[in-house]
């Protein structure tokens, strides 16, 4: 647990700002609630694991999106409130519908996730969240089944819609992890509501201190020779393996361990990369989602320019090529690779970018 100071209503703006892209291009109507429960506990700023809750509502959200009908309602609603006692106990401020599915804890659930001098002293409070959708919906017994591990609805659901049914199980380990709970109420044919809670403390700020609204990593120093590279790789010994290599080549390399924590990285103030190496297959936001994520904050003016991006997989077969190029990707190598050709090939992009803009 990484325990940051967060303003709830700036969470859910970020998390939004990087679905408005697509939001628009679908068009997806979305409505963002604070509950009246947040002024009348006075919420402003609390300690929280901010990156967490992101990976939560990037899951939720690019679920909702890809199981929306392609005709009727495109609607998706995004509520959020507080509570300080326990979400699902009789007294609490905040209510849920009855026939909620609560997703069975598994054994990473904890409930002493806010103690430490890391999290103050400041009150427990417990936040919800809900996403509500107008999709597809689904049965009492496929309910059953989205928090499992690589479970879909249905295989009818995979076939149509594809996705490894993974996003949901991460979801519900993140939260339990989060002293939470997460749940769904779903009906065929007219949506379904995602809801889940966290635990926190409340953060009393001194007047002058000024919390951190997104994590910001450091990035490494470079030569204007230098090319600025974001490798984008989820596994630990390739990412090692993989700078040493490429920083033998001249490239000057961070390293984001899956395609949320790229986006956060990207959308710095500070950050300036020439050149995306981005994996495919990664837990969190794989390398597809990035990419299309990317390029839809380039459109949208959040990023400025545009980085060329090297998708980076071990399937080469044509489909996979598309896919890539189709989400955004410049151009696609296979594992492994020799870091001096493809340094080459990143020179030689960002030589023919350059040409293009004079």
């Amino acid at each position: 647990m990484k325990p940051e100071v967060v303003k709830p209503s700036e969470l859910v703006a970020s998390v939004t700002a990087m679905f408005r892209a697509e939001l628009r291009a679908k068009t997806i109507s979305t409505e963002v609630i604070a509950e009246p429960s947040l002024a009348q506990l006075n919420i402003d700023h609390l300690y929280l694991d901010q990156s967490r809750v992101v990976q939560i509502f990037i899951n939720l959200l690019t679920n909702a999106i890809k199981f929306l009908r392609a005709d009727g309602e495109k609607s998706l609603k995004i509520r959020f409130g507080a509570t300080a006692s326990l979400p699902r106990v009789a007294d609490s401020s905040t209510s849920f519908p009855d026939d909620i599915h609560w997703a069975p804890k598994g054994d990473k659930a904890s409930d002493a996730v806010v103690d430490g001098p890391e999290w103050g002293l400041g009150e427990v409070i417990y936040m919800v969240f809900s996403l509500s959708d107008t999709g597809i919906g689904m049965r009492t017994d496929e309910v059953d089944k989205v928090f499992q591990r690589f479970e879909q609805a249905n295989v009818a659901t995979y076939v149509t819609y594809g996705g490894s049914g993974l996003g949901l199980f991460i979801s519900k380990e993140l939260t339990e992890r989060m002293g939470g709970e997460i749940g769904v109420q779903s009906t065929p044919g007219k949506g379904s509501t995602f809801v889940f809670y966290i635990k926190t403390r409340r953060a009393n700020l001194e007047p002058k201190e000024i919390p951190l609204r997104l994590r910001r990593p450091s990035l490494p120093a470079s030569r204007p020779s230098q090319i600025r590279a974001l490798l984008v790789e989820d596994n630990v010994i390739n990412q090692k393996v993989l700078r040493h290599h490429l920083q033998r080549e001249d490239c000057a390399v961070q390293v984001a361990n899956h395609g949320l924590e790229a986006l956060e990285m990207m959308c710095a103030p500070e950050a300036h990369f020439d050149v995306v190496l981005m994996d495919m297959q990664m837990p969190v936001m794989d390398g597809l989602t990035a990419t299309r994520e990317i390029r839809n904050l380039e459109r949208d003016g959040t990023l400025q320019g545009r980085t060329p991006i090297i998708a980076v997989t071990a399937n080469v077969r044509q489909e996979q090529i598309e896919c890539a190029v189709a989400a955004g990707a410049d151009h696609v190598v296979k594992k492994p690779f020799m870091a001096k050709k493809l340094v080459g090939l990143m020179r030689e992009m960002l030589s023919r970018g350059k040409q293009a803009d004079g």
